[in-house]
């Protein structure tokens, strides 16, 4: 039997949600298994799943949309962009196998997938602790402080950085063959993944500094030019001022922790690392004029995630 798990692409936890599922299922088959496939999926337009998507004899997708290719057998998923028709969602709620799973309240998919696993199956894996905490403080923004999501020192948000930078595409199936059983100090010492990561540290190092250089604070708003730079990542965006008072109440304590974490000297925090939850948390008539940065000057359509 081949077993094909399709998981999404460039993301620490699309990673170790197909770790988790692929090593419940393994186990769960035994050695019917006889080859397992990973394929990354990425949003863009049109249907992501390719048509051959589901070629596997046993095929489950993690933290990914849903399909309702009836050769999709396993599924699991948090994001509440994940039936894009009402016939997709239909499709979810008509299925009877007890084996397609959803939760968009859940920090991540991996940590999903893991308590789905153990309450539905009896299924559990206690060495993979690490790795589903990581995954619900990565995909949800929980850091337990700014600069614990700035200064990259813990090995999840190394591995978590190659991941979202690599083009090779045998990295990310060695990571998540990794995850099943390893700890991730261990996955992050590797050749594979510190090699390309080096890099990848330097240039988020003089990223920050030219921040720290750049920003300057203008009637409660922070701004910052990057376009004189050679950063070349944030090549094309769309920042809105947000109003200090709003953020201050919608935060709450998380904003205060932020604040009272600030030198008296200039310094840079980051309040948050998750699109969606500004966009929860404020509503679009809240947010200012949107100041659009495109370096190439041609039009892109954006899917957030």
């Amino acid at each position: 039997m081949q077993l094909k798990i399709l998981y999404h692409g460039n993301c620490f936890d699309g990673c170790a949600s197909a770790a988790i599922v692929s090593r419940f299922l393994a186990e769960r088959e035994g050695s019917h298994v006889s080859e397992l496939r990973y394929e990354p999926l990425h949003h863009g337009t049109g249907d992501p799943f390719a048509r051959d998507a589901f070629d596997g004899d046993l095929n489950a997708c993690v933290d990914f949309r849903f399909s309702p290719n009836p050769r999709l057998h396993w599924w699991f998923d948090h994001h509440a962009s994940a039936f894009p028709t009402p016939g997709d969602r239909a499709a979810f709620e008509a299925d009877g196998s007890g084996q397609k799973f959803w939760d968009p309240a859940a920090p991540s998919c991996a940590g999903f997938a893991a308590r789905t696993l153990a309450a539905r199956f009896d299924w559990r894996a206690p060495d993979l602790a690490e790795l589903i905490s990581w995954a619900d403080v990565i995909d949800a923004a929980r850091f337990d402080s700014p600069s614990t999501a700035v200064r990259l020192e813990s090995p999840a948000l190394q591995i978590m950085t190659v991941l979202e930078a690599t083009q090779d595409p045998a990295v990310p199936t060695r990571v998540i063959e990794a995850m099943q059983r390893r700890p991730l100090g261990e996955i992050a010492a590797e050749p594979w993944v510190a090699g390309p990561f080096a890099p990848l540290r330097a240039r988020h190092r003089a990223a920050v500094e030219a921040v720290r250089r750049l920003a300057r604070q203008e009637d409660g708003v922070v701004r910052l030019d990057l376009s004189e730079t050679d950063i070349t990542s944030p090549n094309k965006f769309i920042a809105y001022d947000l109003p200090w008072d709003d953020v201050e109440q919608r935060y709450g304590g998380h904003f205060q922790a932020v604040l009272n974490d600030l030198h008296e000297t200039d310094d840079l925090r980051v309040l948050d690392m998750n699109g969606h939850r500004v966009f929860n948390l404020l509503r679009l008539d809240q947010l200012g004029e949107p100041i659009v940065y495109d370096r190439t000057g041609e039009p892109e359509k954006v899917y957030m995630d």
